[in-house]
């Protein structure tokens, strides 16, 4: 009897610590909203690269303001989706390659 009852506790504790799990992977964004260190968005990547993996409409090279006010020339994916805008700084940007910052802010998810 008295295992039959810690089998039945552990169980209820098991569906107790599976549950909030569950809705944690079921609450992670689609892969297509990650943003990792790696792929597209490694250290040697480029403004090229990502237009390829973006779609070139969705990538301009502009000035962006930094927190002090100046001006930074970056490359801005969906910079009219304020849900999905990004602005990554170049090393170089005169050849805009080497990921120096990426930066999401704002409504940005």
């Amino acid at each position: 009897m008295r295992e039959a009852w810690i089998s039945a506790a552990l169980v209820a504790a098991l569906a107790l610590t599976a549950a909030p799990l569950a809705a944690q992977q079921r609450a992670r964004p689609t892969s297509a909203l990650v943003v990792a260190c790696s792929g597209t968005f490694a250290k040697d990547s480029n403004h090229l690269k990502l237009a390829t993996a973006f779609d070139s409409k969705n990538v301009t090279f502009t000035d962006v303001e930094a927190s002090d006010g100046s001006k930074v020339p970056a490359s801005v994916l969906f910079g009219n989706g304020p849900k999905r805008r990004l602005k990554v700084w170049w090393s170089n940007p005169a050849g805009r390659s080497d990921i120096h910052l990426i930066v999401i802010n704002g409504q940005s998810t």
